[in-house]
């Protein structure tokens, strides 16, 4: 119907209990948004990733189960995800040692080929463990079916070192070839391109930059754009090819954004970035309008 759905982490807190922490799911009824419906997708669920099956029409949503620490996938049977099929496992105990928490992102895209990719944090701790050795990296599913119900075994991507990929972002470049962005232990922030549509060769390059939440996208020219906030500061990554193998200096572009807060990127219809991000100050969302495809006044090339 082209009217916005919204995944999202909810909390309830019961008197002298812990927290309640599950996902929903809102579908909104008009394009603003003012009215919508909510549904409950899991209480057990974490940190969602949603994108429409292009086969269907109908939303599908990625998550950690909190109890199992599975990486699942549910495919919504209706428009509003008020009933929906039953969990699929991309990658069990993706997190079996670990802490799942907010901050363990999960970014998926809808491949050219119709059938979605999925990156997202891997950590696994000492006996739990193939060998028994600690992980913490990225870890990348291609689904070969448009819900997911069947998939290639996950591969680990990018950088080992440290504790890599706990934010990322993900989207599929001009070429039909996921491209993604992520934290590592570096510490910088690295761009990693896909030259296989299973991400099973990839291209890499270090912006040089500190990276914390992440978002990607494709800008007018073909090539991407990132984003990440570093500290207090929003930083704008401009690549000048597709791959990200060449680009603008990581710079920032504005102070008082929320370290502990997600960032979101998308193009506006004039071709022109529009960023989301949470306020340190006041706590509230703000918009950011670019007024130029880099997003700066002046810019270094590298």
């Amino acid at each position: 119907d082209g009217f916005p759905i919204i995944g999202y982490d909810y909390i309830v807190q019961p008197p002298a209990q812990p927290p309640v922490i599950g996902v929903k799911v809102a579908k909104c009824q008009n394009l603003a948004c003012t009215q919508f419906s909510a549904n409950s997708i899991d209480p057990d669920g974490l940190n969602p990733s949603i994108l429409i099956n292009t086969a269907n029409s109908l939303p599908l949503i990625f998550y950690y189960q909190k109890s199992t620490r599975d990486l699942v996938v549910r495919q919504c049977t209706n428009s509003a995800c008020s009933s929906l099929a039953n969990p699929v496992a991309l990658d069990p105990k993706a997190i079996p040692g670990g802490n799942v928490s907010p901050s363990r992102t999960i970014s998926a895209a809808m491949g050219y080929d119709g059938n979605p990719v999925v990156v997202y944090y891997h950590n696994c701790v000492g006996l739990q463990c193939p060998g028994g050795a600690t992980t913490n990296d990225l870890h990348f599913v291609k689904c070969t079916a448009p819900d997911c119900s069947t998939f290639l075994a996950p591969r680990t991507i990018g950088p080992t070192a440290g504790v890599s990929g706990v934010n990322n972002a993900m989207t599929v470049g001009i070429d039909g070839l996921p491209i993604i962005t992520m934290t590592s232990g570096i510490p910088d922030s690295v761009i990693i391109k896909c030259t296989s549509s299973d991400c099973a060769s990839v291209v890499q390059s270090t912006t040089s930059s500190l990276g914390g939440w992440q978002s990607i996208a494709i800008a007018p020219d073909g090539n991407p754009i990132a984003i990440h906030n570093e500290s207090d500061d929003l930083r704008v990554v401009k690549c000048l090819d597709i791959s990200c193998l060449t680009y603008v200096s990581a710079m920032p572009i504005v102070g008082d954004v929320e370290s502990l807060g997600g960032v979101s990127l998308g193009i506006g219809v004039d071709g022109l970035p529009i960023i989301g991000y949470k306020s340190d100050s006041t706590s509230e969302v703000a918009i950011l309008k670019c007024g130029s495809g880099h997003c700066l006044n002046w810019w270094t090339r590298r």
